[in-house]
């Protein structure tokens, strides 16, 4: 193994995204307190110790990870292993810096910005208003409720006066690719949308027996509490059902089957084949009506809202999916990759799309192309 495969081998360990075996392998490196060769030769003091301090900063994050703690304390305890450690890292991306690279000529061409606030609300009237450029301050009255979009971007409904008999107004508001958005039903129900979603709700609910939403694409809801008049959201073939509670509904059409995600109170899950009550940390799956309930993976469920991608052991296809909707990008795949081939880590929403692909390309696993908004993947 060359001095360059090291380096991207220890880099790879550092990001989450090392197979089995490579983690293993640099695990032993590590446990014995020795990598396979010196990358020091040649380099003064100086440089040694200003390698050492960007190490450090680099491991902090690392050592307090619990799967790690023991692997990094070794390491710290051995003066010498960790300068070797420093000037690998110093070394290799010092020549990286220097070298051209057209892979990052191309990106900085081409990069994509992340997705951001935006979205359409349809008034009932058929009216179409692009809340990203709607000014603050009232937006519209319906059936005796005011519309306002508050300076942190929010929507809000506050009725004015009771609801009239009659027939129901709705509203709709839907977030395109690259759109997220946030918005406070007329009850106080607070309602998160991801990109390329939709929901479709009343204008009022004041003269409802039920709160009846409808929900297409992803949305994390914390519902205001009204035990006299529950809250429902229909959903891609079930309904679930809440009295005051947190929970997400992920309802994407690539998806394998609709998942209601449930954080506090209770959620009852209802569709062609039954109904199931979720518990705080539990997730239910549709699967052809069937209702299959399982312990929850919170932060991955929530990671969209949390202002994150976190992948874990999750599919190049499915993730890649979730970059897609995202950055509003079309993706192209080489004919012999492999799309079920997993990654794990975590990227923050916030950083361009350079940033995601380069976490992926780290496992070593596949190559990028960026032309426009399409990204082309290949070996």
């Amino acid at each position: 193994m060359n001095h360059h495969q090291v380096i991207r081998l220890l880099e790879k360990y550092n990001s989450g995204l090392c197979s089995s075996a490579e983690q293993q392998r640099i695990e032993q490196w590590l446990d014995k307190q020795q990598l396979p060769e010196n990358p020091w030769a040649g380099f003064d003091q100086a440089t040694r110790r200003q390698s050492l301090l960007k190490v450090r900063s680099r491991l902090k994050h690392s050592i307090g990870q619990k799967k790690k703690h023991q692997l990094w304390k070794s390491l710290l305890q051995s003066a010498a292993i960790l300068v070797l450690l420093a000037g690998a890292v110093f070394f290799y991306h010092k020549a990286k810096h220097n070298a051209p690279d057209p892979l990052k000529q191309n990106l900085a061409q081409n990069d994509v910005k992340p997705g951001g606030n935006k979205a359409y609300l349809t008034l009932s009237n058929g009216k179409r208003i692009a809340l990203s450029d709607a000014a603050n301050g009232q937006l519209a009255t319906e059936s005796g409720a005011q519309i306002t979009k508050t300076k942190q971007g929010e929507i809000t409904y506050t009725d004015l006066q009771p609801a009239k008999p009659g027939a129901r107004q709705y509203n709709t508001i839907e977030t395109p690719k690259g759109g997220t958005y946030q918005l406070r039903l007329p009850d106080g129900t607070k309602v998160w949308l991801n990109a390329a979603s939709m929901l479709r709700y009343p204008v009022s609910f004041a003269a409802s027996a039920n709160r009846v939403v409808e929900l297409s694409g992803e949305a994390y809801f914390e519902v205001a509490k009204d035990k006299q008049h529950p809250f429902k959201v229909n959903s891609a073939g079930q309904q679930v059902e809440v009295l005051g509670t947190h929970f997400n509904i992920n309802t994407y059409p690539d998806n394998k089957s609709p998942k209601t995600t449930l954080l506090e109170g209770a959620v009852k899950v209802k569709a062609f084949g039954g109904q199931k009550v979720l518990q705080p940390g539990e997730e239910a799956s549709l699967y052809s009506g069937n209702i299959h309930i399982e312990k929850a993976d919170l932060q991955q469920a929530l990671d969209w809202k949390n202002g994150d991608f976190m992948f874990r052991k999750e599919s190049l296809l499915h993730l890649m999916q979730r970059v897609a909707r995202w950055y509003d990008i079309d993706v192209v795949y080489a004919k012999d990759l492999d799309t079920g081939q997993t990654f794990s880590g975590q990227v923050s929403r916030t950083k361009n799309l350079s940033e995601v692909l380069k976490s992926l390309a780290l496992s070593g696993q596949l190559k990028y192309q960026v032309q426009g908004r399409t990204v082309t993947l290949y070996l």
